[in-house]
């Protein structure tokens, strides 16, 4: 059963570039039929997507390689191309990891297109940069085996938008340590795209029920008013 299983990983996607040291397509479907009987409907294997790759690993014995962590999956800013960030391009690019008995990660390859051709070739090379260990397939007679690890890496762009602003808020904390009042004196600039004007009501002195007291010790109403500027430039060098 473990080899019908590999003949069905290798060819998820048809007759693509295997990674090194694998074994093709043809070699791993003859194979799996001469071992078990089964004849592959090969046009059929070919559309499974790789989220269906764990089912078929429970349906035929053989468990999916898992990243000994997956922080290597997250797509960072500094993957970004300059003209990949100025086209503002994104999107889930699919992929399967090669992954051998030992857990190694052996070769990538993209199964499923972003539509832009830059962020598609840039995705293998990215992840293989920083591919963790993984903890091995195991086939139904408990051995490690080598199989591929599939998933998306989804790429977005995620650099904070600083721009130039300043807003002056005015608090009135009540002597429970409420909020009584929050007015919005002067808004200005540029505010980023998810912040609102309304948003600077949910300031630093109305979250933790602290309460201002008077010279007798008794607490008090307090009116605060703070101001917020953000200025940002480029820096050369």
């Amino acid at each position: 059963m473990a080899m019908l299983y590999s003949a069905i990983m290798l060819s998820l996607v048809g007759p693509a570039n295997m990674p090194i040291g694998l074994q093709s397509v043809d070699e791993a479907a003859e194979a799996a039929a001469a071992d078990t009987g089964i004849t592959l409907d090969e046009g059929k294997v070919e559309r499974i997507s790789p989220v269906e790759l764990s089912v078929y690993g429970d349906l035929y014995g053989v468990d999916t390689p898992l990243p000994e962590s997956w922080a290597f999956l997250t797509i960072r800013g500094t993957d970004y191309s300059p003209q990949s960030y100025l086209a503002k391009e994104e999107g889930p690019v699919g992929f399967r990891i090669a992954v051998d008995a030992q857990g190694n990660a052996t070769g990538c390859e993209v199964t499923s297109s972003s539509g832009f051709a830059r962020l598609d070739e840039a995705t293998c090379p990215v992840l293989m940069g920083r591919v963790p260990k993984f903890e091995p397939a195991i086939d139904a007679n408990g051995e490690a085996v080598a199989a591929y690890f599939a998933d998306e890496a989804d790429w977005k762009i995620r650099e904070p938008e600083l721009t130039n602003f300043v807003a002056k808020v005015l608090f009135v904390i009540g002597p429970t340590g409420n909020m009584e009042r929050c007015e919005i004196l002067e808004a200005k600039g540029d505010l980023p795209a998810d912040y609102s004007p309304s948003s600077l009501c949910d300031g630093p002195l109305t979250s933790d029920g602290t309460i201002y007291r008077d010279e007798q010790g008794m607490p008090t109403r307090k009116r605060v008013t703070m101001e917020f500027r953000v200025q940002s430039e480029d820096v050369a060098g």
